[in-house]
C-alpha cells in the first residue's frame, strides 16, 4: 500500500450534526482538489470522548504510516504517532464550564492539553482562541496558526445586488446554544438585568399604600378596599417573582441548575406548610398570645424558625429574605400573634433595622456617578416608563371594573407606590452583580419619586 501524505481524522457525531462535523466533511472533500499532488486518506470516527478511540486510532495510523496526520477535532488520541496537527475551533468548554457536562472540562485540561503539547501545529479559526489556548492549555502563540473560516459561495451576494425580497437571517455556526456568538452571552447578561428591572417596575409597596389610605380616609371605601387587596396580591406575587428571577440568575439560565433550585424551593415550601406550620401553631396555642403580649419562649422559637428558614433559602441559592417571608406566610391567620409581634418586635424593627437598611441603600447610591446628559436622560426615561406603564395598567383595569375617570386615575397613582419593596429587589440584584452602579442609582431615584 502506498504511504499517504496526509491522514485526515473525520469525526461524525450525532450530537454534532453541524459545525465541527460539517467543517470536517467539507475539508476532507475539498483538500484533494486544492492539493492534487498529495495523497489523502480519511479515518472516519463516530464518537466523541471514547477510550476505545484512544487505542484504535493510533493502531490504524501506525499501520498507514502517513507523513502527517491532521486531527480535525479536539478528540485526538494521546498516543497518536508524530508528526500531527490538530484543529481547535474554540475553548468554550473551559470558558463557560457551567454549560457542559462535568467530564468535559477535565478532558480538555488533561488529554487535550497533552495532545496540544505533542502536536507540531495547532490550527484555529479565530485570533481570540490563540489567547485562550495559551491561557487554558499552555500552548505558546508561535505554535498556533490562525486560518479564518470561509463562507460557502451559496451565501455570497454581489456587492451591487438588490436586497432580497424575503427577509432572512444568515447564521454561520452551530445551532447549539453553547456554540453561539459572544453577543448571545451579552444578551443573556442583559436578560437577568432586564428581569430584575421589570420586577422592580411591577412592585407595589403595601405598607406605604396602607399609610396613604389611612391618611386620606380611604380604607373603608370601595376604591380603597380594591386597591389594598390588589396591592396585597401584588406584594405576594412580587416576592415570588423575586425568588424566580434570583433562581434564574444564580443558575446562569442553565435548565438543570434552575430546575434543581425550583424543586428545592418547592420542597422548602411544602415542608413549611405540612411540617413547620403545624408545629408553630401548636406552640402558639400553648403560649396563647393575647392583648399584644407573647411569652419569651414563643418569641425565641419564632426567631429561631425565621433564622433557620432564612439560612435554608440562602443555601438553596435564592436569598435569605425569602425564608423569613415564608415563615410569615404560613402564620398569616394567627391574628393575635400578628398583633403581639407588632407590639414586641415591630417598633424595634422600625426604629433600628429600617433606618439601617435605608442608610445602607443610600451609601450604595452614587448620584455623582450620573455625570453625563445621557445618564440623566436614561434616569428620566426609567422613571417615566415605570410610572406611566404602572399607572396605565391600573387605570385601564379600574375603568373596565366600573370605576369612573377620577377613581381610576387614583387607582393608578396608588398602585405606583414602591419604596421599600423595590429597594429590596434592587439590592438583591446589585448584590448578585446583575444591576450596575448607575442602574441601581436610577432605580433608587425611581423609588423615591414613586
Amino acid at each position: 500500500m502506498t504511504r499517504p501524505d496526509v491522514a485526515l481524522e473525520l469525526p461524525r457525531m450525532r450530537h454534532l450534526s453541524v459545525g465541527m462535523t460539517a467543517y470536517a466533511e467539507e475539508l476532507a472533500a475539498r483538500l484533494p482538489a486544492v492539493a492534487p499532488d498529495l495523497r489523502f486518506v480519511t479515518l472516519v470516527r463516530s464518537t466523541g470522548i471514547d477510550l476505545a478511540e484512544q487505542v484504535r486510532l493510533p493502531i490504524a495510523l501506525r499501520r498507514l504510516h502517513p507523513r502527517l496526520t491532521h486531527f480535525l477535532s479536539v478528540y485526538a488520541p494521546l498516543a497518536a504517532p508524530a508528526p500531527f496537527a490538530i484543529t481547535i475551533h474554540d475553548l468554550i468548554h473551559l470558558r463557560y464550564p457551567e454549560f457542559f457536562k462535568r467530564r468535559v472540562g477535565p478532558y480538555y485540561a488533561t488529554v487535550v492539553r497533552a495532545v496540544c503539547a505533542r502536536a507540531a501545529r495547532v490550527l484555529t479559526d479565530d485570533e481570540r482562541t490563540v489567547a485562550d489556548l495559551e491561557r487554558f492549555l499552555g500552548v505558546p502563540p508561535r505554535k498556533v496558526a490562525v486560518i479564518p473560516l470561509g463562507a460557502d459561495d451559496h451565501f455570497a451576494l454581489p456587492l451591487d445586488a438588490a436586497p432580497p425580497a424575503t427577509p432572512y437571517f444568515l447564521y454561520v455556526g452551530n445551532h447549539r446554544p453553547h456554540k453561539d456568538l459572544a453577543t448571545l452571552f451579552a444578551t443573556w447578561e442583559r436578560l437577568d438585568t432586564a428581569l430584575f428591572v421589570a420586577t422592580a417596575f411591577s412592585i407595589t409597596a403595601l405598607p406605604i399604600l396602607g399609610r396613604i389610605m389611612i391618611d386620606f380616609n380611604l380604607t373603608r371605601t370601595r376604591l380603597g378596599v380594591i386597591a389594598i387587596s390588589s396591592a396585597a396580591v401584588n406584594d405576594v406575587v412580587g416576592w415570588l417573582l423575586l425568588a424566580l428571577v434570583t433562581t434564574l440568575t444564580v443558575s446562569n439560565f442553565a435548565a438543570g441548575a434552575f430546575t434543581l433550585r425550583v424543586v428545592l424551593v418547592v420542597a422548602f415550601g411544602v415542608l413549611c406548610a405540612i411540617g413547620v406550620r403545624p408545629a408553630l401553631k401548636r406552640a402558639i396555642r400553648r403560649s396563647n398570645p393575647r392583648g399584644g403580649r407573647m411569652s419569651g419562649n414563643l418569641m425565641g422559637g419564632l426567631l429561631v424558625a425565621i433564622f433557620v428558614g432564612a439560612m435554608t433559602t440562602y443555601q438553596i441559592g435564592i436569598f435569605a429574605i425569602f425564608g423569613g417571608f415564608m415563615m410569615g406566610v404560613i402564620l398569616f391567620d394567627e391574628h393575635e400573634l400578628v398583633a403581639a409581634w407588632r407590639e414586641r418586635v415591630g417598633g424595634f424593627v422600625t426604629v433600628f433595622f429600617l433606618p439601617i437598611f435605608f442608610t445602607y441603600t443610600g451609601l450604595r447610591t452614587s448620584i455623582g456617578g450620573l455625570d453625563t446628559v445621557t445618564d440623566w436622560s436614561w434616569c428620566i426615561a426609567i422613571v417615566a416608563v415605570a410610572t406611566s406603564t404602572k399607572w396605565l395598567g391600573a387605570y385601564v383595569a379600574a375603568r373596565r371594573s366600573g370605576f369612573d375617570h377620577p377613581e381610576s386615575a387614583m387607582m393608578g397613582f396608588m398602585m405606583n407606590t414602591r419604596a421599600l419593596m423595590e429597594l429590596i429587589v434592587i439590592n438583591v440584584g446589585f448584590d448578585l452583580g446583575v444591576i450596575s452602579q448607575k442602574m441601581f442609582t436610577m432605580l433608587v431615584i425611581m423609588a423615591i419619586v414613586s
